[in-house]
This record gives structure tokens, C-alpha cells and sequence, in this order.
């Protein structure tokens, strides 16, 4: 009931929209609208150990006689970010100073707990076109740092695998009303200038990529938790005899 109650609010508000903006025009041509051909992601992650930094390349193919409407497009990205991973939004809000992309959360990471007792996340990812990839294409390149948490061992030290879905993506130019093939879709997320309020957004939808990025994260084995147990035990109890040891019989040190 509450999906039937927002699809008909968003169709109730498009249509307000289409009306108000044909009441000053009699010609449909009117509208302006992005001619989306084509949506293209690369996905990959960069660097080694448990801090990573996802790459995001994204290119999208318009008609050519749209290229007005291009220069002042803003896109967000709506990444899930899982358990087994965290962010440092800190860091985010350090690195948007130096020219990174924008990042918004509705709640906060605790970069301390361990993947079994934390729960997916969503982040907003905002970025401006960076370049023309052609005469008919715009391209926008995001980076984002992850932190990978710490997993339970497990019994074999079976690898970890985390999965990185592939964003949705949404796209809103000032110059642009609605998408002309696409005007269906409709994304409401917080706005980019203040995440306190909302903002429409064409979604884009027709992604064409290879695989989600996917990460092997290795474990450790939990069939040797008794040896592990027994020798930590041991070494601890001898470090404490030898300490005991000089304290109970001091003795000058030879320099």
C-alpha cells in the first residue's frame, strides 16, 4: 500500500509539472528534455589491504543536438554499501574540499565494529559532468574510499566474499524538464546542497556493465581455535613468570 501511495504522489507531481509547463506554451516542443541513447559503467577497486577506493567511470550518450543542456547536469549515485564494509564519512567531507565528489548518509558508520554486528548502509554520491566524451556523449568519474571491517573466522578459512552492487543513478540538469524516453522514473533523494531536503531526479536505467566488483576478503580459520587458544595462554603465562622472575630478584643492569 505505502509503494502504490508514493508511485501515485510521484505520478500526481509529474503531471502537475507537465501541466503547469504546457499552460505557457501550446507547442509540446516546449518541453526540454534529455535524449538518453545510451548508459555505460566501469566499476573497479584500486589499491590493496583492507582501505580500497572504489572507481566509478560512468558515460552517457545523448543526442547530439541536446549539448546545451549537458555542461550544467548533476548526477547521484545511491550506493548500498554492506555490513563488510565501512566508510569514513570524515574522510568524505575532508576529500569534497579538495575536489572529490559529495557524499551524503542518513546515518552514520561505526568504523569499529566487525561486519557480523553491523547492517548495510546507503550513501549518496553526488558528482558534476567532468568532460564531453565526444559530440554526444558527457562522462563523470568518481572516486570513494571503503574500509573493509573485520570478519569472523570461519571453520576451513573459507574467503569472504564481498559483493559491491552497481549503484542506481539518477540525473537532473536545470536546462532539463524530463528524460523523453525515460520520464517514467523517477528518483526523490535528499539534495545535494542540503541533504536535510528533497530532490527529483531522472533515473537512469538502461546500464550496460561488465560484472558487480566483487572482493575476496581471507579469514581466519576457526578449526584452529583451541591450538590458538592453548599457545596465546601459554606464551602470556611464561611473559608473566619472567617479569615476576627480575622483579622479585633485581639485580644491577650491566650497561
Amino acid at each position: 500500500m505505502a509503494v502504490l501511495l508514493r508511485y501515485f504522489v510521484s505520478l500526481t507531481c509529474l503531471l502537475l509539472h507537465l501541466f503547469s509547463s504546457t499552460t505557457t506554451s501550446s507547442n509540446f516542443s516546449y518541453f526540454n528534455c534529455l535524449d538518453i541513447n545510451a548508459v555505460n559503467i566501469q566499476r573497479s577497486l584500486e589499491g590493496r589491504g583492507f582501505h580500497r577506493n572504489l572507481h566509478t567511470f560512468l558515460s552517457v550518450a545523448m543526442a547530439p543536438d541536446k549539448l546545451t543542456m549537458y555542461s550544467d547536469c548533476k548526477l547521484v549515485f545511491i550506493e548500498v554499501i554492506p555490513a563488510g564494509v565501512s566508510m569514513d564519512l570524515h574522510e568524505c567531507a575532508e576529500l569534497y574540499k579538495l575536489g572529490g565528489p559529495l557524499v551524503h548518509s542518513n546515518s552514520k558508520f561505526d568504523m569499529e565494529a566487525s561486519a557480523s554486528s553491523s547492517k548495510p548502509n546507503v550513501v549518496y554520491v553526488y558528482g558534476n559532468v567532468i568532460s564531453y566524451g565526444g559530440a554526444d556523449s558527457i562522462t563523470v568519474d568518481i572516486n570513494l574510499p571503503i574500509h573493509i571491517r573485520y570478519h569472523n573466522p570461519s571453520t576451513g578459512a573459507v574467503p569472504e566474499e564481498l559483493l559491491l552492487e552497481f549503484p542506481t543513478i539518477g540525473i537532473r540538469c536545470s536546462k532539463a524538464d524530463i528524460l523523453c524516453s525515460y520520464f517514467q522514473y523517477i528518483l526523490y533523494t535528499p539534495c545535494p546542497e542540503d541533504s536535510s531536503s528533497r530532490c527529483w531526479w531522472n533515473k537512469l536505467d538502461s546500464v550496460k556493465s561488465a560484472n558487480p566488483v566483487t572482493i575476496a576478503l581471507p579469514v581466519g580459520n576457526s578449526d584452529h581455535f583451541i591450538f590458538v587458544a592453548v599457545v596465546t595462554v601459554f606464551v602470556t603465562m611464561l611473559g608473566c613468570c619472567f617479569i615476576l622472575y627480575f622483579l622479585c630478584n633485581p639485580r644491577e643492569l650491566e650497561i
